[in-house]
């Protein structure tokens, strides 16, 4: 019995483990380089803009399209910038 419950209790350890691996991949955060960026709704110029951030501002970011990077804030705010204002941290 103590080693079925070992056996078990290292197998949740390595999923878990796993899991929070996988977490931490996709969630790539960045900084703004860029003095002032527009902070888009949808990935072209055409559409509208939400709000402006500066340099400095640390993204997280979701998901990449051409040349734009879906981002979120930390306060939930979700938005499209340009790939090339922005820095991916390490």
């Amino acid at each position: 019995t103590f080693s079925s419950i070992f056996f078990c209790i290292t197998i949740i350890s390595i999923l878990t483990g796993l899991t929070k691996h996988e977490n931490q991949k996709s969630n790539i955060e960045a900084i703004i380089f860029d003095k002032k960026i527009d902070f888009r709704t949808e990935p072209n110029y055409r559409s509208e803009v939400q709000f402006n951030l500066h340099e400095g501002t640390k993204v997280l970011i979701k998901e990449e399209l051409d040349e734009w990077v879906l981002v979120e804030l930390t306060n939930g705010s979700s938005g499209w910038l340009k790939l090339n204002s922005i820095k991916k941290i390490e």
